[in-house]
């Protein structure tokens, strides 16, 4: 993904990019994992697009998704993952 986003032929660097976007790439990983096991994604989770960029704005530590989606089958070791709450958990904040 670095070199697929590089500017002016600088390429960022990869470790950074997978801390700052540690969710929003487990969770594309998973996806890519269920399109090779034979899911068809746009049949079945037709979400997972919009899911995907959603997770990108988890870079910015104060962010939080709320969802009534369960993801803990696709993001499991991002740290972003506790800042990923359901309706009920945000409203109780």
């Amino acid at each position: 993904m670095a070199r697929i986003y590089r500017l002016g032929g600088l390429v960022p660097d990869p470790d950074t990019l997978e801390h700052k976007f540690s969710a929003a790439l487990e969770y594309l990983r998973a996806s890519v994992a269920k399109v090779r096991q034979g899911a068809n994604l746009a049949k079945n989770d037709p979400g997972m697009y919009i899911d995907f960029q959603l997770f990108f704005y988890l870079a910015d530590p104060d962010a939080v998704v709320v969802s009534n989606e369960n993801f803990s089958g696709e993001i499991v070791k991002s740290p972003q993952r506790s800042r990923v709450i359901s309706f009920d958990q945000f409203s109780r904040l």
